[in-house]
């Protein structure tokens, strides 16, 4: 999905008020430049969206006129999924760190979780295309792979103990490798 993509998803979304919430992951449009990103970065058709007065209704609507194979996505290509706002796990802090959407109309006022918050969602939810997507932000320098471990350290209750460990050692293995030095993220 492009960034002008979203924003045109975002403008209609915003017509519902309210604050609303990108927890997919498109939301690191907010934070880093789309020429910046790989590939896999922006590879999803859909954008998961929420509302931060936790309104599920809202949500439900978004699904309704905006959501998979509704017309918007049969005309566009691309489609909005309302989900809840406790879908994505987010380390503690998150709401201090949210990164507001810029280059939309005033009245839409759009937010994303921080990218290593972000990336810390994605990487436990334990699916090949979310760890492909951390690792493709790594590599591009656009995530601090020590911040992100310091992030899964911060997981709310009910992330499983021993996944946050196999995502932390998978962020060791980057780190150091077989024996290399640490690798610094370019910026």
């Amino acid at each position: 999905m492009k960034r002008e993509e979203l924003n045109d998803l975002l403008i209609l979304i915003g017509r519902l008020g309210g604050e609303i919430l990108v927890v997919g992951s498109q939301a690191i449009l907010a934070a880093v430049p789309e020429e910046r990103l790989p590939p896999e970065a922006t590879a999803s058709v859909e954008v998961d969206v929420t509302f931060l007065d936790g309104d599920e209704e809202k949500s439900d609507i978004v699904d309704g006129a905006l959501g998979e194979y509704s017309r918007y996505h049969e005309e566009h290509d691309v489609y909005a999924q309302g989900v809840g706002l406790n879908t994505a796990k987010l380390p503690e802090g998150w709401r201090q760190r949210l990164v507001r959407f810029e280059g939309l109309p005033d009245e839409v006022v759009a937010y994303a979780p921080e990218p290593h918050d972000l990336a810390a969602a994605k990487a436990i939810a334990g699916r090949e295309k979310d760890a492909t997507y951390v690792l493709s932000l790594i590599a591009a320098g656009i995530l601090d792979p020590n911040t992100l471990s310091e992030r899964l350290a911060h997981m709310p209750e009910g992330v499983p103990p021993e996944m946050i460990a196999m995502v932390q050692g998978q962020i060791a293995h980057l780190r150091f490798g077989d024996g290399d030095t640490a690798t610094e993220p370019r910026s």
